[in-house]
């Protein structure tokens, strides 16, 4: 059974728009030629040449390349995970419908990106500002004091040593300064699946 991870990546909407036009109406392999800017995008266009891709992969490679920015925030099944535990309690609601759509697959594509392929779906800026405000105000209202002691530390060693996922609470330590940051410098969101 093959385990798909969840990458996310911030993801730069206004470069998107600039490409739409090309990338919407290629329908030729030639029509992609204009992307090409650098080895990995030379790439891609060779291997749609070549016919190791369709034009469709190629798409999505385009906008993975040209618009998914940074190291990605890598999730196996703790997303969902989450997703369910914040959709269970009323602080957490409005972030688990904005997340559980962007994980539901063709978030905001264009139909020329559907199927979803790689590229799952992404969040416009307006809606990763959303997700950052609700993120923190379930935060806000979920604090919680952290344990302490032997047992706090215990809890520790087992999880890693059972390869369990981490809690909801270590989930959205590491997500909500990722969504955050980008509503901070203007991005969108991308999940691409892997």
């Amino acid at each position: 059974m093959r385990r798909e991870n969840w990458y996310l990546y911030h993801f730069d909407f206004e470069r998107y728009l600039e490409l739409r036009p090309i990338l919407g109406r290629a329908h030729d392999p030639a029509s992609l030629e204009p992307l090409v800017q650098d080895t990995e995008t030379q790439t891609i266009y060779d291997e749609l040449l070549e016919g190791s891709i369709t034009l469709a992969v190629a798409r999505h490679a385009m906008v993975e390349t040209l618009c998914c920015i940074g190291e990605p925030l890598v999730f196996a099944r703790e997303l969902s995970r989450l997703v369910s535990h914040l959709s269970k309690i009323k602080e957490g609601i409005e972030a688990s419908i904005i997340l559980s759509e962007l994980l539901s697959g063709g978030y905001n594509l264009d139909k020329w990106l559907l199927p979803p392929c790689k590229t799952y779906g992404f969040l416009k800026p307006s809606q990763t500002v959303e997700l950052a405000e609700s993120l923190l105000y379930y935060l806000k209202k979920r604090k919680r004091k952290p344990g302490h002691g032997i047992l706090r530390f215990l809890h520790r060693i087992l999880l890693g040593l059972t390869d369990a996922p981490p809690p909801e609470r270590d989930t959205l330590e590491h997500l909500t300064p990722f969504i955050v940051e980008a509503a901070e410098n203007g991005f969108g969101v991308a999940v691409v699946i892997a």
